[in-house]
């Protein structure tokens, strides 16, 4: 009975400090949005089996996204025609891939279809209204939108691996954030992938972006006191229009 119970206790603790080994590491876990902030990297970290490959995202909440749709008015003049509502896409989707498994991608493998991974795996969860006829088309319009802020990126050779004692390797991905992704706590994701294309395991971590400093001072103001929020963003308005005036004045006008 005590070598029962022995044996269940040391099963335990090899599983705990398993999964202790297994957990990813993020640096820096905050990302601090200060005044003259432009964006950051953030690194990913974990041990992997000999034979797997990781796979990381970084996923935004859900979140609804209002857009003006563009039309031909009298068959030659481009104009706003009405608007669409996009929901439950993410905020932000960041993918990292290590080179073999982007082969499989640029190659349309079947392990890379397994997955379900990358822009179009987003799609069935996205709802759009009014119910468009294509909604593809619209979808991916929205993902290049969203690319242009680099808000959806993939990038297709961003893991680096290096061996580690225990006979396994260890994972290593740099991740840029960009400049407007939005304040907001985000989803880690590492994906254990197996020679076969199937996923053996995943950890998740948090992420945090907040801002600090001035920004910090002036989003506080606007929710907390908002009559003076007001006020001075006027004077600020009217003391940089003096000043521009001042500046012509001086240069002789504008020309």
């Amino acid at each position: 009975m005590k070598m029962k119970i022995c044996m269940i206790l040391l099963m335990g603790l090899l599983m705990f400090f398993s999964s202790q080994a297994m957990a990813i590491q993020i640096s820096p876990e905050q990302v601090n949005i200060t005044a003259t902030y432009n964006g950051q990297d953030v690194v990913v970290k974990g041990a992997l089996q000999k034979d797997e490959q990781a796979v990381v995202q970084i996923i935004g909440n859900g979140a609804e996204v209002e857009l003006k749709q563009q039309g031909k008015v009298g068959g030659f003049l481009w104009m706003t025609v009405g608007h669409i509502s996009i929901a439950n896409a993410p905020s932000a989707y960041l993918l990292c891939l290590p080179e073999s498994i982007n082969t499989w991608r640029e190659n349309q493998d079947p392990r890379w279809k397994t997955l379900n991974l990358g822009f179009s795996s987003l799609l069935p969860q996205v709802d759009i209204e009014p119910k468009p006829s294509n909604k593809e088309e619209v979808f991916r319009n929205f993902v290049e939108l969203k690319q242009s802020d680099s808000l959806y990126s993939i990038i297709a050779d961003g893991m680096q691996y290096s061996d580690n004692a225990e006979g396994g390797k260890e994972f290593s991905a740099t991740i840029h954030i960009p400049a407007k992704m939005p304040v907001a706590e985000y989803t880690v994701k590492m994906l254990r992938v197996n020679k076969d294309g199937a996923i053996d395991g995943q950890e998740t971590a948090r992420l945090q972006l907040v801002e600090t400093g001035f920004p910090k001072f002036i989003s506080s103001m606007a929710f907390n006191r908002g009559l003076l929020y007001g006020v001075l963003s006027v004077g600020i308005a009217i003391m940089a229009g003096l000043f521009m005036g001042i500046v012509f004045k001086d240069r002789g006008g504008a020309h």
